[in-house]
């Protein structure tokens, strides 16, 4: 009589994929020995691959398991291979478990799989990918996760290819390597067997969790590094006249010359002033009153008036300035040059909640702001400009104010209550803005934006008085774009951002100074809160991994991050005849979870998030395989 054998020792071989891979199950009637256990790395040129290795022990009765991890995310040098198991590992399965062991890959070059024909007579599979696959003809690679349905009857247990694990090779290419999309590779015939490709599923909006659109937040963020000069003050800006004082210049021993036009280099320090017959040589010698020819600057894109000579400015209240060279209608003196200066940031922090970004830049001469009471005000509403008195105030149009959150009291006719402002919404709510005509005790500004007039209360306001403070710039300066690199907790540090970005207040713009130490400067570049929407409708593109959410008027822009409330959307889908609503984004599964989304696009009502394809499988080159001893012990 024969006798069955009671040990079988057995060879596990196999190609790992991208994406959890089960490599191993305990047979009924055995218990296992996992002797020793490696992955390879088999790929060409020098990828640095990593594989994660766990044990999984499922409850038969309920379905739950539990994942033991025995290595994670080790790298796989060139060339070389990387030991998991070298010893023994028991594996059983019974009435009450099963254990099983799993590898999860992480390579480079894996690509999403939109599309696939199978041609059971022949045996191949012609693959199409959601981006370029970059495999020339004799490429070896894996396949995972490709769903078929198939005709019942066959016996077929499995809708997901391929299984077992197999590698395979490229056997045509549609168009060059670099921009095709499409693959073919023999994988075996499977006579009289019809495969229909499932792929991506189509996905049905249900419902929408209130406020799970989150933009903006008052999020930490830490420094990482900043490029060399990220800081920029003065520079050869281009100046554009725009008026002047009447008897602006002050020639010295009597006279008065009002300039019709200016120019100003400020690589050379050069004014050059247009005044018809003006009657002057280069024996004379002149000077320019306070705030007596105004400009407009490149620095901020020409958007406000400039007036100078400000008090600090190097040649304010100086009148014996030579003239250098005359015509009968222009002359020219020398104010000073205006010289780029560039500092490097060793260190940086930003306080969200209050928009301060404080910058170390080393030891520096940059004169900070001041602050100050407004003592009464008049606004109108038809026109948005508001008058503020400061006695002997001493400052220059061009020059920016800042007002505290509702330190301006005001009563109207529309109501018995005093109301202050600004308020937390409203445009001059912590913002920098510049002032214009100005006299000795006066100035205006502009505080309800551009085309924000008139005022939604056009009725009479009446000052009442002050109840916080008014804080004038220092300096200016402007920050390179994209120079400042910070990560955030709305992602938990996890990536890195570049500021400031062109949908950023203070992009590609001149900043005043708040406030200095020794070696720091501190600017307000505005805070950043949070913004709640609430979507009304969604699609999903699971082949590009686009969502398009509906959430009504918004202010949010291109290149803006926002994050999806976990769980917070909810669809169904074709793949279970729509019967099951699914919530999005899931906890430890979805791309998107617990993460920022960046706006890919935008129209006055919806925003479009990358939140990730739905791979209807993965392809991916070779680059591990995996060996293991296995010792089977009959239980029978």
């Amino acid at each position: 009589m024969a006798v069955a054998p009671v040990n079988k020792f057995l060879t596990v071989a196999v190609p790992v994929a991208p994406g959890p891979q089960k490599l191993y199950e305990v047979p009924t009637g055995v218990s296992s020995i996992l002797l020793f256990a490696q992955v390879s790395n088999v790929g060409i040129g020098a990828s640095y691959p990593a594989v994660t290795f766990w044990h999984r022990r499922t409850s038969r009765s309920t379905g739950n398991f539990r994942d033991t991890r025995v290595i994670r995310d080790i790298q796989v040098p060139p060339n070389d291979a990387v030991v998991l198991i070298d010893g023994r590992l028991v594996l059983e399965k019974d009435a009450i478990k099963v254990d099983e062991i799993y590898v999860d890959a992480k390579q480079s070059g894996i690509v999403s799989v939109t599309g696939a024909v199978y041609d059971e007579p022949s045996g191949i599979v012609t693959v199409t990918t959601l981006t370029p696959h970059n495999f020339p003809v004799g490429q070896e690679i894996t396949l995972s996760g490709l769903e078929f349905k198939c005709p019942s009857g066959t016996g077929i247990t499995t809708t997901f290819f391929p299984d077992p694990q197999q590698s395979y090779v490229v056997d045509t290419i549609v168009n060059d390597v670099g921009i095709s999309k499409t693959f073919s590779a023999v994988i075996g015939g499977a006579v009289g067997y019809e495969h229909t490709y499932v792929g991506n599923s189509v996905h049905t909006f249900v419902s929408a969790a209130t406020s799970s659109i989150i933009a903006g937040g008052a999020y930490d963020h830490k420094f990482v590094r900043a490029t060399d000069g990220a800081v920029i003050q003065g520079g050869d800006y281009n100046h554009t006249f725009v008026s002047a004082k009447t008897g602006a210049v002050k020639v010295t021993g009597g006279g008065n010359v009002t300039p019709t036009g200016a120019t100003y280099d400020g690589a050379t320090g050069l004014l050059v002033i247009t005044a018809n017959s003006h009657g002057l040589t280069d024996a004379n010698t002149v000077g320019i009153i306070t705030d007596g020819i105004t400009f407009k600057c490149s620095m901020d894109g020409n958007a406000t008036d400039h007036a100078y000579p400000r008090r600090s400015d190097p040649n304010y209240n100086a009148f014996n300035l030579g003239i250098t060279t005359f015509t009968t209608n222009t002359f020219t003196v020398n104010v000073g040059i205006s010289s780029i200066v560039n500092y490097n940031v060793s260190n940086a922090s930003y306080i969200p909640t209050t928009g301060q970004l404080t910058l170390n830049i080393g030891n520096h001469s940059l004169k900070s702001g001041v602050t100050t009471t407004v003592q009464g005000a008049e606004y109108s509403p038809i026109t948005g400009i508001m008058t503020v008195t400061i006695a002997n105030h001493e400052y220059s149009a061009g020059e920016r104010i800042k007002f505290d959150t509702e330190s301006l009291r005001f009563s109207c006719t529309t109501g018995p209550d005093i109301k202050a402002y600004p308020r937390v919404n409203d445009y001059a709510n912590n913002k920098w803005l510049p002032i214009s005509n100005v006299t000795a005790n006066t100035f205006e500004v502009q505080v309800l934006g551009p085309n924000g007039y008139p005022s939604t209360d056009i009725s009479p306001h009446t000052w009442v008085n002050a109840v916080g403070d008014m804080k004038k710039g220092g300096e200016s300066i402007k920050i390179a774009t994209n120079s400042l690199t910070f990560t955030c907790d709305m992602d938990n540090h996890g990536s890195e951002h570049s500021y400031p970005r062109t949908t950023d207040p203070y992009y590609n713009t001149s900043i005043p100074i708040v406030s200095t130490t020794s070696d720091t400067i501190t600017v307000n570049v505005g805070i950043s809160s949070l913004v709640y929407h609430t979507p009304t409708d969604a699609t999903y593109n699971p082949a590009n991994g686009d969502l398009v959410v509906t959430i009504g008027s918004h202010k949010l822009m291109v290149g803006k991050n926002v994050k999806i409330a976990t769980g917070s959307i909810g669809f169904t889908c074709d793949k279970d005849n729509n019967t099951v609503t699914k919530f999005y984004p899931r906890e430890n599964k979805d791309p998107a979870y617990n993460t920022s989304v960046a706006v890919g696009a935008t129209t006055l009502n919806t925003v479009t998030l990358q939140i990730g394809a739905q791979a209807g499988g993965l392809v991916a080159p070779l680059q591990m395989e995996f060996l293991a001893s296995i010792l089977e012990n009959s239980t029978t």
